[in-house]
């Protein structure tokens, strides 16, 4: 499991990575894992529970499936997942 925690309260968590790799721009890609979310306190609100968003992806053969908690726009997808990559930050 990799977690990584950003100056404020946001929150990147990927669960099984087959590998994590920084490219030549400082990029960090995942090429793949199980289960993804990011999460964070709703900007300029207070940072409570209430307060808390998060969007998770769960990669499940050859599907997606996209959620969404919290005050903003909360939510359920399903996509098709083409093996492109899960994470890239830039």
């Amino acid at each position: 499991m990799l977690t990584l925690c950003f100056a404020t309260t946001e929150r990147l968590v990927v669960t099984d990575p087959t590998t994590v790799e920084v490219g030549d721009d400082e990029q960090l890609v995942v090429p793949h894992a199980t289960h993804i979310s990011w999460g964070w306190h709703y900007y300029g609100r207070p940072q409570t529970a209430d307060n808390w968003c998060e969007e998770s992806y769960v990669i499940s053969g050859d599907s997606i499936r996209f959620e969404r908690t919290g005050p903003l726009m909360p939510g359920t997808e399903q996509w098709k997942y083409t093996g492109n990559k899960v994470v890239e930050l830039l």
